[in-house]
Order: structure tokens, then sequence, then C-alpha cells
């Protein structure tokens, strides 16, 4: 869904991901809100599993897209991938 191209959908590279919003750790708007995501992204060939969140004090959904596509973007110039194996590998 083009509406959620946000963080790890927005990092330039492969993405499978899940995000969502709501209240922090206690419920309410004045406790603050999270955005989060999970996913898989895929840096030079190499599956990394990546788990991120933001907390967004000022109520704006906006402001916690913008963060987690910021750190999305982090995570892919600067992950070390070279050791990771080229395929997933099972338990």
């Amino acid at each position: 869904m083009s509406g959620q191209r946000w963080g790890l959908g927005s990092a330039g590279v492969p993405a499978q991901f899940k995000g969502g919003w709501g209240p922090g750790t206690q419920p309410g708007s004045a406790a603050g809100w999270l955005d989060r995501q999970i996913g898989v992204i895929t840096i030079h060939g190499r599956p990394l599993a990546v788990a991120i969140a933001t907390a967004r004090a000022d109520g704006s959904h906006d402001t916690g897209t913008r963060n987690l596509t910021a750190i999305a973007r982090w995570i892919v110039t600067h992950a070390d991938t070279r050791r990771l194996p080229r395929q997933p590998t099972g338990c």
C-alpha cells in the first residue's frame, strides 16, 4: 500500500515489513505514541532482520514516519552485511 511506504518501505532497498502505530508504554496520548516496524531488508544481496521504533510525543504520525524513514535509511548506509549469509538459514 503506497500510503504505508515509509520507514523500511522507503529505505531504497528490497523490503518485506509490517508497521504499526499507537500508544506507547501506557495508554493515552499523554504518554506519547510509538511508530514501529519490523521486517527484512536486503542490503547488497543479503537479508537483514530489522526492528525499529520511534516515540512521537507531539502526537504526529508524520513525525513518526519521517523518523522511521531516517532510521531505515541510516541502517542501509551503515549496516555491515558482509558476514551475513546470502540466503536465510534454517533453525
